[in-house]
Formats: C-alpha cells, structure tokens, sequence
C-alpha cells in the first residue's frame, strides 16, 4: 500500500509519494487567490479526480508561518476539570481558530507544581482553517467512501519533532534554527518535546541581505524564553542548515549565548538534499510509531482535530474492529 503525504500551504496543496529513494511529487495544485483565502473549484475538481483513483496511506499536512505554540502552566486537576480549563484557555488565547492541538509536555523545575500544557494553533483563520476547509472535505469525502486511509491532520513542526525524539546527538534542550524559502523557522525543544515553532518571515531575497533581522529575532527570542521560564539560561542553539550556509549562519553565534553549532540537513537520511525541514518532516508520515502506530505511548506526532476527518478515522476504526472480530469468530 502507497503511502502519501498531503501538504497543504499558502500556496496550494501538494500529493507527495514515498518511495525508495525519498519523496515524489504526483500533484501539485493552485490555491488560487490567498488573499480570499479560498481553493478554486477547479483545483477542488483535480483533487477529487485524483482520489477516485488513489489507493494507499494519506496523511494530511499543514505548513503556515502563523502556526502558534503557546505553553500554559495548569493546576493539577482530574481528567475532566483538565479538559475544561484547557478549553477555556484554548478559547482564550485563539478565539478565532477553528484548528487547535493540545499536548501535555514533561515537568521541569521551572514548572513548579504545575503541568506545562502546550497549545497550539493555526491562527488567523482567513488564511489558514478556511483555505484548508476545502482541502479537508474532500479528503474527507474520499475517505468515507473507502477509497483512501486518511490519517490525522499533523503540521510541519509536529512531524519535525517526531524526528527530533529520536536525534539522541542533539541535546534535550535546544532552539533550532533553520532557514528556507519562506525564512527561519525557530524551534525550541524541552525533554525533546517541541515547546513552541515560530517562523521569522524572509525580508529580502538571500539569507545575506536577511542576516540582521534574522539576529534580532534571536536575540529576542532567547531573551523571551527565559521571561517566560521556559529555561533557565539560555539554550543550545544549534543551525540545520546545507553546508554552504553554514558561514553565513554562524555570524549568528554572538548573540545565540554562548553555545552555537551548525548542522549539515542533507547528513540525515531522508533530507533529500533540502535546506529546508519539510522534506525531512514529510518523510516521518511513513514511520511506524506515528498515527497510529503508537497510539498511547507518547509516540504519534501531534495532530489537529478536524470534523472533516473526524468521522472518515471513525469508521476506518470500526471496519478494522469489525474485520478483527470475524477472523477471530472464524479462527474458533
């Protein structure tokens, strides 16, 4: 069975296929005008053709520059008051946003006796939930259909901590930085759990001409880190970066506090050679241990909750549950 990653960004969506020697493209599709914040129907059209004939794995990615992480500090409660608070801090902190995540980090001694609660999501929902609505309910609607096993809606950031559990090289604790197209991303990792993604948008064409906005919002995020307790010093950074960046990047050193590497990104398998995350990222919707997978053992990456998707997994369950039930009535 094919396994797809789906990608949805600013620009449209995109069907990337695994294979042995990375990732293929198979469909690439306008969003048309971002500034409507709208899929045009015939975009619509050539998706819903391409999934009357696809068969395989399909797990939808979000990639948006205004994906927000925000860490909450909560009381220790039940199960069910946990539920309501984090609602209500959900609807206070993205009253807009119809795409929300929720993940319960590892206590540090910055946290005190409180849980450290990250959540997370697409704001601005003119340019994000509404442009991926169209998306969504097609694959939604091939899904119920039996045509396709869709997955849980993950993002960028989500999958590229899924990699990062397992970089027993790279510290526990760490801000990464690394560069693309759209600018640099920023990432900080606790324990190996992505605490916030932020993205510095690119304010000239060449990372050169980027370099001194790209030191300010360092400086001011490491600054903003400990503010918030979210480490008492600052962190390791560290640069995942192609290696002809390297010298420009490491005039970053000086204001990154003291510890500064750079890290080749087409070193690890899977990079396929990009200077960016999202190959790397895509790649990690194939692993075991994700969707899945490793359901209840801290292994899946996180996901946003999506009606669109919701019953089609609903159902995929069932028939599993169902198709279990008769092999074991049969063996007995």
């Amino acid at each position: 069975m094919d396994n797809y990653a789906l990608l949805i960004d600013a620009h449209g969506f995109s069907v990337w296929r695994h294979t042995g020697q990375g990732l293929e493209c198979v469909l690439r599709l306008d969003g048309g005008n971002n500034e409507e914040a709208t899929a045009n129907e015939e975009a619509i059209a050539k998706l819903q053709s391409w999934l009357a004939l696809a068969r395989g794995r399909c797990t939808p990615v979000v990639d948006f520059a205004d994906e927000r992480h925000i860490v909450e500090r909560l009381p220790r409660a039940s199960r069910a008051d946990r539920r309501l608070l984090i609602a209500r801090r959900l609807a206070q902190r993205f009253p807009e946003s119809a795409l929300t995540s929720v993940a319960v980090l590892p206590s540090s001694p910055e946290d005190g006796l409180l849980t450290p609660v990250r959540l997370a999501a697409l704001s601005r929902s003119a340019l994000s939930a509404v442009a991926v609505a169209p998306w969504l309910d097609a694959l939604g609607e091939a899904a119920t259909r039996g045509r396709i096993e869709l997955r849980a809606l993950t993002s960028v950031p989500f999958l590229f901590e899924h990699w990062y559990r397992r970089q027993r090289s790279l510290p526990e604790q760490a801000l990464i930085l690394t560069p693309g197209a759209g600018g640099l991303r920023q990432l900080f990792f606790r324990h190996r759990r992505l605490v916030f993604s932020r993205t510095v948008p690119a304010s000239a064409a060449s990372l050169a001409e980027c370099l001194p906005v790209y030191r300010e919002e360092l400086a001011q995020t490491l600054a903003w880190l400990t503010s918030q307790r979210l480490c008492d010093k600052p962190p390791p950074v560290r640069a995942l970066a192609a290696a002809e960046d390297f010298p420009l990047l490491r005039e970053l050193a000086p204001f990154a506090g003291g510890d500064f590497d750079c890290i080749a990104l087409a070193a690890h398998p899977g990079a396929d050679g990009s200077a960016d995350i999202r190959a790397l990222s895509l790649r990690e919707t194939c692993r075991r241990g994700g969707f899945g997978f490793g359901a209840g053992l801290g292994l899946e990456p996180g996901h946003y909750a999506h009606p669109a998707l919701a019953r089609p997994r609903r159902l995929a369950a069932t028939r599993r549950a169902m198709i279990a039930a008769t092999l074991a009535i049969s063996a007995v």
